[in-house]
């Protein structure tokens, strides 16, 4: 499987998921809200944000991988930094990568 898929199964699962050498994908989490104006409900939700100050290397992707490919935890790091890999030449070459649904 693809590591986008990955980290798109770790989304729904954690808050934080980082990408090592490369940055972090944020939920925030949203409350219910209500518009007094047009008198109804918002419902809750969840947006992604992106940080690249969060670049240190916490295991996570790499262990998920791991286990679901049954490979050792190197060999899923090194899988994990060819992705990193290709988005950061992508990003130099100001070249779209397309990422898997």
């Amino acid at each position: 499987m693809r590591v986008e898929l990955y980290i798109k199964q770790l989304l729904y699962r954690y808050d934080c998921v980082i990408v090592p050498n490369f940055g972090a994908f944020v939920v925030q989490n949203h409350t219910t809200k209500y518009d007094s104006e047009h008198h109804y409900f918002i419902p809750p939700s969840r947006s992604i944000s992106f940080n690249k100050a969060i670049r240190n290397h916490d295991g996570l992707l790499a262990e998920t991988i791991s286990k679901a490919e049954a490979m050792d935890f190197g060999s899923a790091k090194h899988k994990v930094q060819l992705f990193v890999d290709d988005l950061e030449s992508a990003i130099q070459l100001d070249k779209e990568l397309p990422i898997s649904e």
